[in-house]
């Protein structure tokens, strides 16, 4: 997605100049993210890394589960106070054995503007501040559970605009990281590839 479209589509203004993401994004990667800063008047699109850098694992924490987001403290914080929109087209889940699984690519079949719910907060790694975010998972609706246990918490419309409001009620916030209740439709991109 063009960044100057999605500026448009999600009423935001471009924070950064230039904006250089692949069409495909992978944990640690940039992405652009949408916030808006309860000290500011307008949301902003930036770029951000995706994933959380903790010092007590060596993985990056790439997704948030709905159902504890408020609870952990690797998450809370964030949950309560650093929300943001990770605007897409297309993601992809995996299924099958291990060293032969098949990748598919689920389209959200929906007219309106519609985006991944996540958090972000700050990290200190190898001695510079870097700002990066979560994604949020869910139960599956039924279409994605066909293929997958979980699904990203997607979410539309006016919902988009209630997750990014800093008044939000909490209460309110968790009944918007629900299944997708839209359509959703996916097909298979492929088996594996075993790399050496």
């Amino acid at each position: 997605m063009d960044a100057k479209l999605m500026a448009r589509l999600f009423n935001a203004i471009l924070a950064d100049r230039e904006f250089n993401f692949n069409k495909e994004i992978y944990p640690s990667e940039q992405a652009p993210v949408i916030i808006h800063n309860p000290k500011e008047s307008e949301r902003k699109i930036g770029q951000m890394h995706w994933g959380f850098k903790t010092n007590y694992s060596s993985k990056l924490l790439i997704n948030a589960r709905s159902e504890t987001i408020d609870q952990k403290p690797t998450f809370k914080d964030s949950f309560y106070n650093r929300r943001l929109i990770v605007p897409f087209t297309d993601y992809f889940e995996w299924k099958g054995p291990k060293g032969n699984k098949t990748k598919y690519r689920f389209s959200v079949e929906e007219d309106s503007p519609y985006a991944f719910a996540g958090i972000y907060n700050k990290f200190k790694i190898k001695d510079r501040t870097q700002w990066r975010y979560s994604l949020i998972t869910t139960e599956p609706n039924p279409k994605a559970a066909e293929i997958h246990n979980r699904m990203p918490a997607i979410l539309t419309d006016n919902n988009i605009n209630r997750w990014l409001d800093p008044d939000s009620e909490p209460s309110v916030l968790k009944k918007l990281l629900r299944p997708f209740p839209g359509n959703l439709s996916y097909q298979p991109e492929g088996p594996e590839q075993l790399k050496f």
